[in-house]
């Protein structure tokens, strides 16, 4: 049985404009891609097999999310569309992920979808079935893919490296806890796992569950990797086969001088250590089962962003030979990083097993980073990072799940591995570090073994695929919330309201949770300091009164001859009962019921507080007689005003103080994108300006602080990574997950090189360049002012155009070291070595001309003259340039006769002839003959009072 896909368009053009959008009939291009669909369902709709259509996978993707509504407009009107031709099979539908905000959309628009795939890695499916409840979806689901963490939610190590699982045994665990999280909903239909084959994504190991990597000793037919062995066991039960093929891994042990590793954060190495490697292998005992081998590979690691589509191909990185053996007297790996760059690598390990009698083979695979060189880490022992960290990973333990930022991790995942998780997304916290070998380290095969340990039944194989759980510590003393604790507050803000506003963040609990139930929640999550609940939290206080009126602020205890005490007003009152408005965290001190505690927020300390309701009046309506209740309100609304105008200005203090120093560090002149940056305190006390040297003219963008306190900057809102504020440094993050970075420039150096070099040429103009008439003095002052324009027109030229380029942003100091070459030349009046440096850097920079460059750099090799020969060959026969270039890109036969081609094109020409023999006399060529001519056509289009751009002295001075 399967479930066919129709492939609608994921191009967002589709997407958008009123013809797509909102007349849905009168599209053209969606009427034939339309038919395109429905011709596929009127061929295939009687087939047996077919389970239910799905119209499209991750279809939003590349739609921004204000535009997605279109996009389930569309899908809504397909699925009427193919439900009046096949009204007997299904329609569904793949999404990407499982937002709520994604969800609710897409439960009020697509009302003839059926059912809803989702596409969800590593632990999202946690809580799915609430989720889509709290959207409003009550129809059937299913997971369309699930697979394991996923690149964008893994930690990274202090390198770089995204941390895959570390086995395919570990793949498997998240694997089986989706297929069971299916099992256990009714409504859910279809469980499919990612994915059935290979692919590089990232790695040669993250996704599928075969192997195809050929250059890795995989088969084309594909081995199956046991990532799949949760879906095999659940398609042929133990009692179908007692004892099957099976291997797996339990770990990895990196050994190191006197101590080992586990592998979890691969290693760093100095080159030179030679690193051995062991896998802890278990597999099936079977007298039909074969030998196990072990394959050892080393690839780069990638240098494609973790964040990237997934559903574009990526190129598969090769293997490094011989960076790592294998050792004959066991499954061990000995890593050689002398024959490695300083850099980033991965290490795959393969153990295989074979069925002798239907050649059946099995495997189980490890994926390691390790790192060649210096790395940058810290493991944190105390301080708000730690406390962040713990507080997830305890969280984690509790719940049985591992939430944002850690949700790539297991409960069994260390103290380090949730760190860096926090590393990885900016959480503050600095990359832990990973286990370091010196350069003296020399490991060895010594002690490599062939122990595999063996397992007799099926049973306790699939163990190994269970999560780890986490054992609770029973000692741990259990407590009732009580009254003033910020426990209790969080408690009964779940109780109130926060269930009934994200019922979604509590899957675990119902519509009407008791007290208890509640601070069991907040004790799974390590929030609020809740303590494991005895039981239901018994209300408790010092005062116990005759009446209390309550609030959504709090409750006020009625009291006899006592004065009504605010913040601004005392009234004396002896005829009526008087209260008194305590501290609101001593509210509720005079509670007598669970229900009459106040609605607050889940912080207490927050300056934005719930809003107000109407007091509650004691049932007894004597006690407060009618004529007194509007001086109580008015009493209690003054008290409440000022409460909120005291939080009110806290709060803006604290911004202020916030802003002040934000501002201090920010103001000033920064270094980056190739471009001097002044960023300088506006108008506005909130704000601050940035003006770019590249445009100087243009509007100036702002700096602002965001409602959470993060520093924006720009309409394309890129936000400052807090922890290098204060730093000669800073790093701004973009949407994508790019970074750009500032380097601070000392006052002394504000006029960066670009503009350092304008001040020197600014009183050069054109006009000043006149015939020579004097000595050949006056030339070479001539020739001096023509080379600083020439500069000049250049770094123009740069900042208009080659800036934006991306070998440009590559490779920014590169630009400095030419113009530092160019202005050399034009001190020793050399105009064609500075125009030359200058155009060899836009080749290299403009893939439009870099064809030119290569092609004469396979001349020069080529043929027997110097390369400054071989440059002013070209340059003095530009009919030259087009028969190198026809016979490199036409050549016929190999590259040597290519080779000889080329030298006897140089031996017919007659230039050629002349270039040797002056070579071979030792003549050299006169380049200021050239020069002059170059130098004349300049002053004639400078005496025509003719525009003269770089574009047009590159012409002159290279022909080219």
């Amino acid at each position: 049985m399967v479930v066919a896909g129709l492939d609608m368009t994921r191009d967002p053009k589709y997407y958008k404009g009123w013809e797509n959008c909102r007349d849905m009939e009168n599209s053209q291009w969606w009427a034939s891609h339309a038919k395109t669909i429905l011709d596929a369902v009127m061929q295939n709709k009687e087939h047996r097999r077919i389970l239910w259509w799905i119209v499209g996978n991750e279809l939003e993707t590349p739609v921004p999310a204000s535009g997605q509504d279109c996009v389930w407009k569309r899908v809504n009107w397909m699925a009427q569309k193919i439900k009046a031709i096949d009204s007997k099979h299904p329609i569904g539908i793949a999404i990407a992920g499982s937002d709520p905000s994604k969800l609710q959309r897409f439960s009020e628009i697509c009302k003839d979808v059926d059912i809803l795939g989702m596409n969800l890695y590593g632990n999202d499916h946690w809580g799915i079935s609430k989720k889509l409840q709290s959207a409003g979806w009550d129809k059937p689901w299913a997971l369309t893919e699930c697979g394991t963490a996923a690149p964008w939610q893994v930690p990274k190590t202090s390198w770089g490296g995204l941390m895959e699982p570390l086995t395919s045994t570990s793949k498997g665990q998240f694997i089986y806890n989706g297929l069971h999280r299916c099992k256990s909903d009714a409504k859910c239909v279809g469980f499919f796992a990612f994915f059935w084959g290979w692919k590089w994504e990232k790695t040669g190991t993250w996704f599928g569950l075969l192997d195809q990597w050929r250059a890795a000793g995989g088969d084309p037919n594909g081995f199956l990797n046991d990532v799949a062995q949760p879906m095999l066991d659940e398609i042929s039960p133990e009692w179908a086969w007692p004892v099957k093929l099976r291997i797996h891994l339990e770990g990895v042990v990196v050994h190191g001088p006197n101590k080992t590793s586990n592998g979890t954060f691969g290693f760093n190495a100095q080159k030179g250590a030679k690193v051995p490697v062991d896998l802890k292998i278990v597999a099936t005992d079977d007298p039909n089962e074969g030998d196990i081998w072990m394959d050892w590979y080393v690839t780069e690691e990638t240098s494609v962003n973790a964040l990237s589509d997934g559903n574009v191909p990526e190129k598969v990185l090769p293997i490094i030979p011989h960076a790592a053996y294998h050792c004959k007297n066991g499954y061990r790996a000995v890593v050689l990083t002398e024959m490695l760059k300083p850099g980033s690598y991965r290490l795959y390990g393969f153990a295989r097993r074979i069925r002798y009698f239907d050649h059946t083979i099995r495997e189980a695979s490890a994926s390691i980073p390790f790192h060649v060189g210096q790395q940058k880490c810290q493991d944190v022992t105390s301080g708000p990072c730690y406390e962040k960290v713990w507080k997830s990973r305890t969280s984690a333990q509790r719940m049985g799940v591992s939430t944002w930022p850690a949700s790539g991790l297991l409960p069994s995942s260390t103290f380090k591995e949730f760190q860096a998780a926090f590393y990885a997304n900016n959480q503050g916290c600095p990359a832990p570090c990973s286990f370091d070998l010196p350069e003296s380290f020399h490991g060895t095969c010594d002690g490599a073994n062939w122990d595999v340990r063996v397992v007799h039944s099926t049973k306790e194989a699939s163990e190994l695929l269970f999560a780890k759980g986490v054992a609770q510590n029973e000692s741990e003393p259990c407590g009732d919330a009580k009254v003033g604790e910020d426990c209790f507050w969080a408690v009964k803000w779940l109780l109130n309201t926060g269930i009934h506003q994200t019922p979604a963040s509590f899957p675990e609990l119902g519509k009407e949770p008791s007290f208890a139930d509640a601070q069991l929640a907040f004790y799974n999550r390590a929030d609020h300091g809740c303590k494991r609940p005895c039981g239901l939290a018994e209300l408790g206080g010092d005062v116990t009164p005759s009446h209390a009126i309550c609030t959504a602020e709090g409750c006020f205890v009625l009291s006899t001859s006592q004065k009504v005490t605010t913040s601004t007003s005392t009234v004396d009152s002896s005829t009526l009962p008087s209260f008194v408005l305590p501290d609101r965290r001593a509210v509720a001190a005079a509670l007598q019921r669970a229900e009459a505690v106040p609605v607050l927020l889940a912080e207490p300390n927050m300056a934005h507080r719930a809003p107000l309701a109407a007091p509650r009046w004691p049932r007894d309506e004597e006690a407060f007689p009618e004529e007194h209740r509007a001086e109580f309100l008015m009493a209690f609304q003054k008290e409440m005003e000022a409460l909120q105008e005291e939080d009110a200005r806290k709060a803006e203090e604290k911004r202020q103080e916030h802003w002040a120093n934000v501002a201090q560090n920010l103001v000033g002149h920064w270094q980056g994108e190739g471009q001097l940056l002044t960023v300088r305190q506006a108008n506005d006390a909130h704000t601050l300006k940035v003006q770019s040297s590249l445009r100087p003219q243009s509007s100036q963008a702002t700096l602002w602080l965001d409602k959470k306190g993060k520093v924006v900057w720009g309409r394309h809102r890129l936000y400052l990574d807090m922890r290098t504020l204060g730093s000669k440094e800073l790093h701004w993050w973009r949407r994508n997950g790019q970074t750009l970075k500032w380097q601070k420039v000392e006052d002394e150096d504000v006029i960066d090189s670009a503009q350092r070099r304008f001040s020197r040429w600014f009183s050069v103009r054109w006009e000043s360049l006149l015939p020579p008439k004097g000595p050949q003095k006056r030339l070479a002052e001539v020739e001096l002012k023509l080379g600083q324009l020439l500069l000049y027109e250049a770094q123009r030229h740069f900042n208009k155009h080659l800036c934006f380029l991306a070998k440009a942003a590559q490779h920014r100091t590169m630009w400095d070291e030419v113009f530092a070459a160019a202005e050399s030349a034009v001190r020793r009046c050399d105009l064609m070595e500075a125009a030359a440096e200058i155009a060899s850097y836009e080749d290299f920079v403009d893939e439009g001309n870099y064809n030119v460059v290569q092609a004469a750099e396979q001349f020069w090799r080529r043929s027997e003259l110097t390369i400054p020969d071989c440059n002013l060959l070209l340059l003095a026969q530009p009919a030259l340039q087009d028969r190198v270039l026809h016979f490199w890109r036409c050549p016929p036969g190999t590259a040597q006769e290519r080779g000889r081609a080329l030298r006897g094109f140089m031996a017919r020409s007659e230039q050629t002839q002349v270039s040797v023999q002056r070579r071979k006399a030792g003549v050299p060529i006169r380049r200021k003959e050239l020069q002059g001519q170059c130098v004349e056509k300049v002053m004639e289009l400078v005496s025509k009072a003719q525009p003269v751009r770089w574009s047009r002295l590159r012409l002159i001075f290279l022909r080219r």
